[in-house]
């Protein structure tokens, strides 16, 4: 299935050593409270996995899920999810 959206991060950049940081992106796509997308991230430099898996450049990978909020207005990574890298973000309904 195609993502229900994009987002750049500038400037492109690996996060610390098996560290990923959490996202909080604005429910633009009007998802249900509580439902469920998965993030993946495109590879580049330096990106990799929290397991320390090198992400190739110019390949997608899952890197888990997010929920939207209880209000409706944001889709917030789960507990131990993140991105691995600055790159870019793709987020899509389960």
């Amino acid at each position: 299935a195609p993502f229900a959206g994009l987002y750049a991060f500038y400037p492109e950049g690996a996060a610390d050593e098996g560290v990923a940081f959490p996202v909080h992106l604005p429910n633009v796509d009007g998802f249900a409270p509580g439902s469920q997308v998965e993030l993946s991230v495109l590879g580049g430099l330096d990106c990799k996995l929290t397991d320390g898996t090198s992400i190739p450049e110019a390949t997608w990978a899952v890197v888990g899920t997010a929920t939207v909020s209880p209000d409706g207005a944001r889709i917030d990574s789960d507990p131990g999810v993140g991105l691995p890298c600055t790159t870019w973000l793709g987020y899509r309904p389960l």
